[in-house]
């Protein structure tokens, strides 16, 4: 890094902080994140026509929401991160972008449960560089003290996606029955996989859009311009991708001495080990071995990072409110995850409301309330932040606390029409995090370690909170025949959000204050 200079990149560069191109661009990358929770979300409306078409199981389609998506993510989602922080990101999220449309695409010619899986994995590894590189981007757009609006602007794709996948997906499936009735639809598709095809092709459109963007230059919203990206980020991202995946992954870590290569070897046994007790116990083997890959994956990145890159892995790791701040978004996911996903299926089985109905009710709420929690969220983190350092993280505890009444309510009233009027103030709370969370991961970090900060809070968020959350809800709902149970035990997991909060509150502004000479002490070049 070093201080900023009137030499600046040339090309098709945003060489400003703030301004009307900044807000243009933000709205194409909330977008993105829109598309990005579309291709997701539709599942879930999707669920129970999935379900009795495939003849599969509750804890089969949370593993198709969840862990079928979350595990390619995570592994591919660090060396994206590295592409991310030394190509051009406008570049890299529109072939993000264009890929995972195309498979999503896909996912509406699946005949089988493998063959979905399968093409939901595609899925997960194409989204890997899209929050990466807007995460990075939206930090240099704007400035530190808009940072949260901005984010919460750009996560409130999340619910205009969701909601959209929701609504799409239902009025496609009852207008596809309608105009073809089973057994006349044309190419044997159902209309689960049209309403899969009738979602993934546009994303096509708005990449293109993408890679017209401007650039935003690295760091000058800090006022430290970063070094220009390597001419040859493909080389880097492979150099990232051997020190993930197996078995080359063992060779690199081998490369480090003995005893890391002995630590590395223990901690597979260990994941092995819980692995088996967990697949003895539920009998899931694609769920657990998918888990267990992942949590091996992330070991092994994080202990050669702490050699090749002492002070990104300083920074994160050994920084208490960075880890408690992810820990904590992450109990969040947890809940939201499991509450969510299953909240139309939920309504279908509890309140025999119809696919079109569910669409309308859970579609529009997630819109509406989502969007109004989003930018909340982050314009009430940005005020707090002003005069409390922890400010941002107090919006967390409010978030993650909220909710767990009104959920609980929800799942056990009789009344309808009282479930669905306290869905709003749940989507509402449930969103509120999202900004907030984004904006402090990006506050800790340096300039140059953004997009990998991102990866580590989406990786932790995908793993644990998308990748268990929805699954452990439907193994519940398989074991005691009782959806509810399952949602409600996901979110207890908030509360331990709120203690992380809490903790992390008390010294962030410490943490965020010496983060350059911390970098300093262990290399980072000034």
């Amino acid at each position: 890094m070093s201080p900023l200079t009137p030499e600046e990149p040339s090309g098709r560069v945003y060489n400003k902080v703030g301004g009307v191109y900044a807000w243009y661009a933000l709205g194409i990358l909330t977008l993105v994140q829109g598309f990005n929770f579309l291709d997701r979300q539709i599942v879930a409306i999707l669920a129970e026509e999935i379900k009795a078409d495939l003849m599969i199981t509750d804890a089969q389609i949370g593993f198709l929401y969840g862990t079928a998506f979350a595990i390619f993510h995570i592994i591919f989602i660090v060396p994206a991160a590295k592409l991310a922080d030394t190509w051009e990101r406008r570049k890299l999220a529109s072939l993000s972008l264009a890929i995972w449309s195309m498979l999503t695409a896909v996912c509406g010619f699946a005949k089988s449960f493998p063959q979905l899986a399968i093409a939901r994995f595609g899925v997960g590894i194409g989204e890997t560089a899209a929050g990466p590189c807007c995460h990075s981007m939206i930090s240099d757009y704007f400035p530190r003290e808009k940072r949260a609006t901005a984010m919460s602007i750009f996560v409130a794709g999340t619910s205009i996606g969701g909601g959209a996948g929701i609504l799409i997906g239902g009025y496609v499936v009852e207008g596809w029955k309608a105009m073809f009735p089973a057994g006349t639809e044309p190419f044997g598709i159902k209309a689960w996989q049209a309403a899969f095809l009738a979602v993934g092709f546009p994303g096509l459109l708005l990449a293109i859009l993408v890679y017209l963007l401007k650039e935003p230059i690295r760091g000058l919203s800090d006022g430290r311009v970063a070094k220009p990206p390597a001419q040859k980020p493909w080389p880097a991202f492979l150099e990232e991708l051997s020190w993930i995946i197996p078995p080359l992954s063992l060779i690199r870590i081998g490369s480090l001495g003995k005893a890391h290569f002995r630590q590395n070897l223990t901690a597979g046994g260990v994941i092995l080990v819980l692995t088996l007790l967990a697949i003895y116990i539920t009998g899931d083997y694609a769920q657990w071995i998918s888990l267990a890959a992942g949590f091996y994956v992330i070991f092994t990145w994080a202990q050669s990072l702490m050699h090749r890159d002492a002070p990104a892995f300083a920074i994160m790791f050994r920084t208490p409110s960075f880890v408690l701040t992810v820990a904590g978004f992450t109990c969040i996911a947890f809940s939201r995850f499991g509450v969510t996903f299953w909240t139309p299926a939920f309504f279908m089985r509890f309140h025999d409301m119809s696919v079109g109905e569910v669409a309308t009710l859970v579609g529009t709420v997630s819109v509406f309330a989502g969007i109004a929690g989003d930018v909340v969220g982050g314009v009430w983190a940005d005020h707090w932040k002003k005069t409390n350092n922890g400010g941002r993280l107090l919006v967390g505890v409010f978030a993650a606390g909220v909710p767990i009444p009104l959920i609980v309510w929800m799942l056990y009233t009789d009344q309808t029409y009282v479930a669905a009027a306290l869905l709003a103030p749940i989507m509402l709370c449930g969103a509120m995090f999202t900004g907030p969370g984004a904006s402090t991961v990006q506050d800790l970090v340096l300039p140059r370690m953004r997009g990998t900060g991102a990866a580590v809070l989406i990786l932790s968020l995908n793993l644990i909170g998308l990748g268990i959350g929805p699954y452990l809800v439907g193994r519940i709902s398989d074991s005691v025949g009782d959806l509810r149970m399952g949602m409600m035990l996901s979110i207890l997991v908030s509360m331990g959000a709120i203690v992380c909060f809490l903790v992390a509150a008390r010294r962030i502004g410490i943490d965020e204050s010496s983060r350059w000479d911390r970098a300093q002490q262990y290399g980072e070049v000034s």
